[in-house]
C-alpha cells in the first residue's frame, strides 16, 4: 500500500489524473489509523486532503495565471488556517516543553 500511496502521491504532484491520485491517497492515510495509537498527524493530513478534493482546482503544477479560477476559495482558505494552525501548534508545544528549553532535546 505504500507503494501505491507513494506513486498516487508523485501522480497527484505532477498533475496526472489528480483527483483519481488524491483519493487514492487519502484511502492509504486513512489505512493509517487502523494501527497507530496517536494519529493526530493522519487526522490533519485527512482534513488538509479533503480541504484539497473539495477546493478543485488541482494538477496545474507551479504556474501563476491571471484568468479566473473555478476553485473553491472557503476550502483552499481552510486549508491555509490548518496549515497555519499545525504550525503555532507545534512551535507552542516546544516553546512549553522542558527539554525544548533545557537543551535537552537537541542533545
Amino acid at each position: 500500500m505504500l507503494l501505491i500511496r507513494t506513486t498516487a502521491a508523485l501522480a497527484l504532484a505532477l498533475g496526472f489524473v489528480p483527483r483519481l491520485a488524491l483519493l487514492v491517497v487519502l484511502v492509504g492515510v486513512a489505512l493509517e489509523l487502523l494501527y497507530l495509537k496517536r494519529p493526530n498527524a493522519v487526522r490533519y493530513t485527512l482534513l488538509t486532503g479533503v480541504c484539497l478534493f473539495v477546493g478543485g482546482d488541482l494538477g496545474h503544477g507551479l504556474s501563476i495565471e491571471h484568468a479566473p479560477s473555478a476553485a473553491n476559495t472557503w476550502a483552499l482558505c481552510l486549508l491555509v488556517l490548518i496549515t497555519a494552525d499545525i504550525y503555532w501548534n507545534s512551535a507552542w508545544q516546544k516553546l512549553r516543553s522542558d527539554q525544548f528549553r533545557s537543551g535537552l532535546y537537541l542533545a
